[in-house]
């Protein structure tokens, strides 16, 4: 639907729906693709199509990239620090000026992840090559929430009837600690208890010599650039208290047991 008009679609295909879940997101170097993916789209589809209930999905990036409070919850203030942050903040401001006429729900989604998906396979090669060097890492959290647990928040709130108004949700069923991420990934991957390469060599095992060091059956330590440092040493947290109590969901899914299951 990138090269036609969202809206010329909705009309013909779907002029009217019970319901609409938005989960379009777009994050590349193309801020504009992005923004119509993001927000424009949503606008287009909305002045189309006639419903009684919007659920759009946002993200916990709209706390901030490294946010300086500890615990959030759906009142701590939105930071617009990236245009992708900012987007998403427009697209809740534009829906919470709908809110008069028909039902908005959002949910702040933390890193939704399954197994296999596409963020994991992203380490694979990483971490295959060497292993993050962690530092002063070592109370940097990763917020999570497995896409079956995002999918049931999405069910039940298409059961709730539509009673209008505007409602926030934050949806992370676990903080886990930056390193036990990495080390479930490794056992993941099934390369735990290869042998490292003490982190303080991290300066000169780059390149060729992090290849041959491979070959030879060492992992080297991986420098982590800044921005990247300061988003893994990040240790806030994110509440699903709200979404809990009123729609009594729970997530059924953990990291370390899917791990676990499914290790190679």
């Amino acid at each position: 639907m990138s090269d036609e008009s969202w809206s010329m679609v909705c009309k013909e295909v779907l002029p009217t729906v019970d319901a609409i879940v938005y989960a379009a997101y777009s994050i590349s170097e193309d801020t504009l693709n992005d923004r119509r993916v993001n927000y424009e789209g949503l606008r287009e589809i909305l002045s189309a199509v006639k419903t009684n209930k919007i659920i759009f999905l946002s993200s916990i990036a709209v706390f901030g990239t490294c946010p300086e409070e500890k615990e959030h919850d759906e009142d701590s203030p939105k930071r617009g620090e990236t245009s992708y942050q900012k987007d998403k903040i427009d697209a809740c401001n534009f829906l919470q000026g709908l809110s008069s006429k028909i039902s908005v729900i959002v949910f702040y989604l933390a890193i939704v992840y399954d197994i296999p998906c596409k963020r994991f396979d992203d380490y694979r090669s990483l971490l295959n090559s060497g292993y993050l060097a962690n530092g002063d890492v070592e109370n940097g959290l990763y917020n999570l929430v497995h896409a079956c647990d995002v999918a049931k928040a999405v069910v039940v709130a298409l059961r709730t009837d539509s009673l209008g108004g505007y409602d926030e949700y934050i949806v992370c069923s676990e903080s886990i600690k930056y390193t036990e991420y990495i080390r479930l990934l490794e056992v993941y991957f099934g390369i735990q208890g290869e042998r490292k390469v003490p982190h303080i060599f991290a300066p000169i095992t780059r390149g060729p010599v992090r290849k041959v060091l491979r070959f030879l059956g060492f992992r080297s330590p991986l420098f982590i650039p800044q921005p990247k440092y300061s988003q893994l040493n990040n240790s806030a947290t994110f509440s699903s208290t709200k979404i809990q109590d009123d729609f009594n969901w729970a997530p059924s899914y953990s990291l370390q047991k899917l791990v676990e299951e499914n290790k190679y």
